[in-house]
């Protein structure tokens, strides 16, 4: 290849690399003129375009088929992406790969030297260079540079408690110049008391500033109407047409975009664990996350040392344990709360577990409850042919305590105060 070795390709790729989120470096290193040849063309996009390319080009690596890849190829793939795209250090690759820190360097190495492969190819396809970059629209190149920036955000992410109601209410205040400017509007008309979920704040404000004014635009800037509620183990919000608000309908093709923060928003609920899904005729949009809590785990065992103990096992989250010494005192205390996990002994008095666990699952609004059986009996079929959800068994370890419990809820940490 004229005017560059391979190895050399090699050294510059490593180097582009190293700086994937730092435009300054890219907008003039030597690569970006290599794949490029963009002498009229400004600096930014050259960038930008340097970016997508050292992106796809990783993304070329991916095992097709995860079942029959081989494991070198499903190694050095993974240790790209979690080094140059999630930030992680070879120390942290070793350890999340389960091998050693020199292994971690080799995958990297011949990680850089496929991916330099991969554009060497692509310049042997075409020995003008300019057609790569020229065929490649102003629109892909900003859904690039939309993708990277959410991946710079989710790698540093700082989660924290968050009321999401005070979220949508600073935006609803941000929006509504831009909703008096257009003739259209917002309104948050439900919400329950505090609902707070674990996200980083940036994020999650991006993501419902796209969705919102996304929506506005799918609709012909029509007033939209925001819901939220708060399930027993997530909230659920709700975007749609304001039933009582009468607005002018702009033709779409007077409005329409590229798609891009709708395709933003997405991204981001889905990586702090939103469930995202919508329909087009009436167009509605739905949101689900998990809520940051406390969750109330029910412990029944007759028995308070344990309750006491599974207590001070998950004093760190965001999990309040309520603790019922019968089965009768259970269902009690579920006239007032509804728990998002239940651990149900066995040896009970008066009404034993099996039997409450019987009555739990038969009544329609427990039944939806997750119920783990905790008991010193070693069970567990005879505990998921009844119905039971999981099985520890006594005595509990922290450890064996927290895995079932990441299984049900998230592990949040629990703050200083959280409000109720």
């Amino acid at each position: 290849m004229a005017g560059i070795r391979h190895d050399e390709l090699i050294d510059q790729v490593r180097d582009a690399l190293i700086h994937l989120y730092d435009p300054v470096h890219l907008q003039s290193h030597p690569l970006a003129s290599l794949l490029g040849g963009m002498a009229d063309v400004d600096q930014v996009t050259r960038a930008q375009k340097l970016r997508r390319l050292l992106i796809e080009a990783i993304e070329q690596l991916s095992p097709a088929d995860g079942a029959s890849a081989s494991p070198d190829a499903s190694r050095s793939y993974s240790a790209l992406c979690y080094r140059y795209i999630d930030g992680l250090s070879p120390e942290e690759i070793a350890h999340i790969l389960a091998i050693s820190p020199r292994q971690a360097y080799r995958e990297l190495r011949e990680g850089i030297e496929a991916v330099a492969t991969v554009l060497w190819d692509r310049l042997q396809m075409d020995q003008q260079v300019a057609p790569l970059q020229s065929a490649v629209s102003a629109t892909s190149d900003r859904r690039s540079l939309a993708q990277a920036t959410v991946e710079q955000l989710s790698a540093h992410a700082q989660p924290e408690i968050l009321d999401v109601c005070d979220v949508l209410k600073g935006i609803l205040n941000d929006l509504k110049p831009y909703c008096e400017q257009i003739g259209a509007g917002i309104t948050l008309v439900s919400s329950p008391p505090p609902v707070h979920v674990y996200a980083d704040r940036i994020m999650l404000r991006q993501a419902f500033m796209n969705l919102l004014t996304s929506g506005i635009d799918r609709v012909g800037r029509r007033s939209l109407a925001i819901t939220v509620e708060r399930l027993p183990r997530e909230l659920r919000l709700t975007l749609k047409l304001h039933p009582e608000v009468e607005t002018s309908t702009v033709p779409p093709d007077e409005i329409e975009r590229e798609g891009i923060g709708w395709e933003v928003a997405l991204q981001l609920l889905r990586k702090q664990g939103g469930q995202v899904t919508y329909q087009g005729d009436p167009w509605s949009v739905e949101v689900k996350m998990p809520l940051a809590g406390p969750h109330h785990v029910l412990v029944i065992d007759d028995m308070p040392d344990i309750i006491d103990l599974f207590r001070r096992f998950t004093n760190q989250y965001a999990i309040e344990v309520v603790g019922a010494e019968t089965a009768a005192k259970a269902f009690e205390i579920m006239q007032g709360i509804v728990p998002s996990l239940i651990l149900l002994d066995v040896m009970l008095p008066r009404e034993d577990g099996w039997e409450t666990l019987q009555r739990l699952k038969a009544d329609p609004i427990t039944a939806q409850i997750p119920v783990v059986i905790c008991s010193i009996l070693n069970e567990p079929g005879l505990a998921t042919a009844l119905g039971a959800d999981g099985y520890l068994r006594k005595p509990v370890s922290p450890e064996a305590l927290r895995r079932e419990l990441a299984r049900w809820l998230p592990l949040t940490p629990a703050p200083a105060a959280v409000p109720q």
